[in-house]
């Protein structure tokens, strides 16, 4: 089985700024070592193995935050070592297709978020870089005491040389050393933040706290003043209270003794108001039955010059029509008739003939409009309502104004409520040109 060592190494804009071994990265995992070149970042960070030839064998290409102190994010629980073992093959570093795990190729599927993409055809490779990083080795990995000799490590059953175990141990614990010391420096100065911090956040709440105390005491000076005042308007809407009773009942008793009153008053004015009416009507009674007499003997000389006149044209008819209208003209007979638009017309004794030809053109032409155009008008005055079609076929219908002259009407207009005077289509195709007779 191959040796590898463990490696973390970050990225920036400009390439690999940062490189630590998996101790180095557990510790700032676990917040005893900040990073404060990554304040308030998001970091492309690599997780790599590399074996004892200096190739990379397999990487995780992660993304980790850091907050405004460069404490790394303590919920941050990426399987690192776990993915390596099971990520899909890669592209070949120098030792054979590495296994790589990135957000397109996450063997976790519920960590992809977690990690980012390299840039394949892109000037700068970040999977290049990994494996000069690997190569040139700032990380001493597999070298001797005097970092001069690349060892390669072998699984075999021959010892390792004593010297070379010695080199190593001694150079491990002097690592550790270190480690611890530069640990306990951390801590000290942790702990020295820690306490300032809490002085002020205890100092900050001493202050909440008197100032809590001083708003809640004025709350209650307030609750009493507010619970007095209370007690005051109550025994005040009590007296108002009773004082409006006593009020409510007088003014009962005086109400009922002006009602009491007004009865008898408009009892008083309705039998007056009934005897004068009934007087009234009997004189117009009287009134109207003298009148009713007087139409019937009107009614009976009527009849009886309607008889003669009966008599009069049975006689004249037994000539000829010419002699008859001489005849009655002979006798002042005037010819008249009413037409709406023209009110009563004197028919002429020569145009009497031409009147009951044609009655309608007669009377058009007294309006000086043409029989048409008077026949759209009669239908306008006698129904006064908008005749463009709706969208079912049928007449819109809608109130409009009615023209009373003949000659002031206007076809598609005059017979048009206001939405269908401007509609094209609901106006007719041609209007009616005034004539005249």
């Amino acid at each position: 089985m191959n040796k590898f060592a463990e490696a973390v190494m970050f990225f920036n804009t400009k390439g690999i700024c940062k490189q630590m071994l998996m101790s180095e990265f557990e510790a700032v995992l676990d917040g005893v070592v900040h990073l404060e070149e990554f304040k308030t970042q998001t970091v492309k960070g690599a997780y790599v193995q590399i074996d004892a030839n200096l190739h990379v064998t397999a990487a995780v290409l992660f993304l980790l935050d850091f907050d405004r102190e460069g404490m790394a994010d303590r919920s941050w629980n990426v399987p690192l070592k776990h993915m390596s073992s099971v990520a899909d093959k890669g592209p070949n570093l120098g030792a054979g297709p590495i296994r790589l795990a990135t957000r397109t190729n996450c063997p976790v599927n519920w960590h992809h978020a977690s990690l980012w993409d390299y840039r394949q055809n892109a000037s700068v490779n970040e999977l290049v870089l990994l494996k000069a990083a690997a190569k040139r080795n700032r990380l001493r990995l597999f070298t001797d005491v005097n970092n001069t000799t690349v060892v390669k490590l072998v699984q075999n059953n021959e010892p390792e040389p004593t010297q070379l175990a010695a080199a190593r141990a001694i150079k491990a614990v002097k690592l550790h050393e270190e480690k611890l010391v530069k640990l306990a420096l951390q801590s000290k100065e942790e702990i020295a933040r820690l306490k300032q911090q809490f002085s002020h956040e205890l100092a900050r709440y001493k202050q909440e706290l008197a100032l809590a105390k001083q708003a809640n005491e004025q709350l209650a000076n307030k609750n009493r003043a507010l619970v007095m005042k209370l007690e005051n308007q109550k025994q005040q809407f009590q007296e108002s209270r009773n004082e409006m009773t006593q009020l409510l009942k007088e003014i009962e008793q005086q109400s009922r003794a002006e009602l009491a009153t007004m009865q008898q008053q408009l009892e008083f004015q309705i039998r007056t108001k009934v005897r004068s009416a009934t007087q009234e009507l009997k004189e117009q009674l009287r009134a109207k039955e003298v009148e009713q007499e007087y139409l019937e003997e009107l009614d009976k000389q009527q009849q009886t010059e309607i008889k003669d006149l009966h008599k009069e044209i049975a006689r004249l008819q037994s000539g000829s029509p010419h002699q008859l209208l001489d005849q009655l003209a002979a006798k002042g007979v005037i010819f008249v008739a009413y037409h709406p638009g023209v009110g009563h017309v004197t028919i002429p004794l020569n145009e009497v003939e031409r009147y009951l030809e044609d009655n309608i053109a007669y009377v058009a032409a007294k309006c000086f409009v043409s029989k048409e155009h008077y026949l759209k008008w009669r239908r306008h005055y006698e129904s006064s309502r908008c005749e463009a079609a709706g969208e079912d076929g049928k007449s819109c219908g809608q109130p409009v104004k009615r023209i009373d002259m003949p000659g002031q009407f206007i076809d598609g207009d005059s017979n048009r409520c206001e939405h269908h005077k401007n509609d094209k289509e609901s106006a007719p195709n041609n209007v009616t040109d005034l004539q005249l007779a």
